[in-house]
C-alpha cells in the first residue's frame, strides 16, 4: 500500500504520553501589540508549544500499513476483512488491528476518538463521578508511587495503578475485550488533527495529572474542549490559557474561562 512506511515513521514519531507540561516560566518579552499585530489568537511561548505532542502528524488519509506482508503472497496482501464495529469489509491493510485481535476501519476508529472525548466530558453525574474518582486515584498512586528498590511494595502499587487504568480507558469507550486498544498510544496520527487534539486534551489530566479537577474548559463557545492547567502563559500582567485543540486565547472570567484576544 502506498505511503505504509512514511505512516510508520510518522507513528514511531508522534509521543502522546511521553510529553511533560513545560517546568520554565512561561512569559512573553514582547509587549501583546507586537506578538498579536491582529485579532488572530496570540501565539503561545515556545516552550509551551514544545510540550505538546507533534499535531501535525495526524493524517488519516496516509495511515496504514500495519500488517506485514512480504513473506505473503499478492493475493492475500490485498484481501479483506471485517470491521468489529460497523461489519463492512475493507482492505486489511487499510484496517486498526487491536491488541484483542479485532479491527477497526478508520470511520470506527475516529468515532471510537470523538467518543472518547465526549464521555469525558460527560454531565451524568453517576459516570462523570466515576471517571473523576478513577483518575484523581490513578494521579494519587503515581504522585506517591514508592521508589523502584522497593520492589514488592513498588509492583503492588503498580498493579493498583494498571486496575485503575483499565478501569479508565473502559469508561471512556477505549478499551475493546478488556483490553487497551492503544488508541492513544498506536493511532493517534490516524485521526483528524481537530480529533486527536481535542483527544489529547481530554484525556491528558485523567491519565497523567490530576485527573477532572486539573482540566478546564476552553472559553470560545464554538470550541469548549479541554484545556490542561499548565496550557497557561503571561503577557503584560495578563494569564492567558492556550487551547490545544483550537489554538484559541482564554482568560478567567466569573470563575471559568472565558474568551481573550
Amino acid at each position: 500500500m502506498p505511503g505504509n512506511s512514511t505512516a510508520r515513521s510518522r507513528q514511531a514519531e508522534f509521543k502522546l504520553l511521553d510529553n511533560n507540561p513545560p517546568t520554565e516560566p512561561l512569559t512573553y518579552s514582547r509587549s501583546l501589540e507586537e506578538a498579536n499585530p491582529g485579532d488572530s489568537p496570540l501565539p503561545p511561548p515556545a516552550a509551551l508549544l514544545r510540550a505538546l505532542p507533534d499535531f501535525s502528524a495526524c493524517k488519516p488519509d496516509e495511515c496504514g500499513g500495519y500488517y506485514d506482508h512480504s513473506g505473503l503472497d499478492y493475493q492475500h496482501n490485498g484481501s479483506l476483512v471485517d470491521c468489529f464495529k460497523c461489519g463492512s469489509l475493507e482492505a486489511e491493510a487499510s484496517m486498526h488491528p487491536l491488541p484483542c485481535g479485532h479491527q477497526l476501519c478508520n470511520a470506527c476508529l475516529s468515532i471510537t476518538a470523538i467518543n472518547a472525548t465526549a464521555q469525558a466530558h460527560c454531565t451524568d453525574p453517576r459516570v462523570a463521578w466515576r471517571i473523576g474518582e478513577v483518575a484523581a486515584e490513578l494521579g494519587r498512586l503515581r504522585r506517591d508511587l514508592v521508589p523502584r528498590d522497593m520492589t514488592r511494595l513498588r509492583a503492588f502499587e503498580e498493579a493498583r495503578m494498571g486496575r485503575y487504568r483499565r478501569e479508565l480507558l473502559e469508561l471512556l469507550g477505549l478499551s475493546c475485550c478488556g483490553l487497551d486498544m492503544k488508541l492513544l498510544e498506536r493511532f493517534m496520527p490516524c485521526l483528524d488533527e481537530w480529533v486527536a487534539r481535542s483527544l489529547w486534551a481530554a484525556t491528558w489530566e485523567l491519565f497523567r495529572g490530576a485527573g477532572q479537577d486539573g482540566t478546564m474548559r476552553c472559553g470560545w463557545h464554538d470550541c469548549g474542549a479541554a484545556v490542561p492547567k499548565w496550557c497557561t502563559f503571561e503577557i503584560e500582567y495578563e494569564r492567558r490559557w492556550y487551547c490545544p485543540a483550537c489554538g484559541g486565547n482564554s482568560m478567567w472570567h466569573s470563575q471559568r474561562l472565558g474568551p481573550a484576544r
